[in-house]
């Protein structure tokens, strides 16, 4: 009976690690499918649709412009990405060390420290929370973290974007 119970908690484990190895799998898959077709076009050139919040409020979202910061951080221009969200280039540390982390713990079955969890978890919202209503701000001087608006303009190679900072 006891050999019993042990072959089925091994064939529970080993179904876990086969779909904890097809969620990664995918996961991996799918960024790396979504970060290549990113970074090789403009996200303007797909036509995404325009944030939900900023078209009903006209106010904007942590999130917005953060397409773009992918875009241009995943082309190595740094001010660019920073001038579209500076959240972006700001978290990416933090999202990398949870992915690996939750690697790890998923299959390797080792748990990497982490002291301070749930301080920097809130601080990391109390820091969205605050960029959230700090960019809003009517005054000139929020207007850097607010994303620029594209224009569309004629030049020499055909078709192209220029940065406009300021409110649309």
């Amino acid at each position: 009976m006891t050999q019993k119970k042990t072959l089925e908690k091994e064939f529970a484990r080993k179904s876990l690690f086969r779909q904890n190895l097809l969620f990664f799998v995918g996961g991996i898959t799918v960024g790396i499918l979504f970060c290549g077709i990113l970074a090789y076009r403009h996200p303007a050139d797909y036509g995404f649709p325009a944030c939900p919040f900023h078209t009903a409020t006209n106010l904007y979202c942590p999130g917005c412009g953060s397409l773009r910061a992918t875009h241009f951080l995943l082309r190595g221009h740094l001010i660019d990405s920073v001038r579209c969200n500076p959240l972006v280039l700001s978290m990416l540390p933090l999202i990398i060390f949870s992915a690996t982390r939750c690697f790890f713990a998923a299959f390797l079955q080792i748990r990497l420290p982490f002291p301070y969890q749930n301080v920097v978890y809130w601080a990391v919202l109390v820091v969205i929370v605050l960029f959230f209503i700090v960019r809003n701000l009517p005054f000139e001087f929020f207007e850097i973290l607010r994303p620029p608006t594209l224009a569309i303009v004629e030049n020499a190679f055909g078709v192209g974007f220029k940065f406009h900072f300021g409110r649309a």
